[in-house]
């Protein structure tokens, strides 16, 4: 026998207005926390960092999407990226805003919308960075 799993706020909106439930695309889901319909998309996260994205993505209503779609409404990243073909350029061009790891958790704990800003990328974050004592002409 299979479960399906929802969370309590989520079976008290459907109580309230039946037409929520069409709006699923996975289960097990805590509420929408995220957008309905909207997508998250990872690049360049360790193993276990973008698994656990990826869980808490499908439980704030969030769909989980390895390609940076249309539907996309925010990248999770680690480090920038200077590679012109890389997610990170491509949000930045889509104008998609880019934040760490630690906004998902900030949802989850929240289990509501948080302010953004407080957890975007930094510009230079994870790129080294090298002065040349030998370059300065001294």
């Amino acid at each position: 026998r299979r479960c399906r799993v929802v969370g309590l706020p989520f079976a008290e909106r459907i109580l309230r207005d039946h037409s929520a439930l069409s709006k699923v695309e996975a289960l097990p889901l805590f509420d929408f926390i995220f957008r309905p319909g909207g997508a998250i998309c990872c690049s360049g996260l360790p193993p276990a960092i973008r698994q656990r994205c990826s869980i808490i993505a499908c439980w704030i209503g969030a769909r989980f999407s390895d390609e940076l779609g249309p539907d996309v409404d925010v990248l999770i990243a680690c480090r920038v990226s200077l590679h012109p073909m890389s997610k990170y350029q491509a949000a930045l061009e889509r104008k998609i805003p880019v934040v760490r790891p630690s906004y998902m958790e900030a949802l989850w704990l929240a289990k509501a919308p948080v302010d953004m800003m407080a957890h975007v990328l930094p510009t230079f974050c994870g790129l080294p960075v090298c002065f040349d004592p030998l370059d300065g002409g001294a």
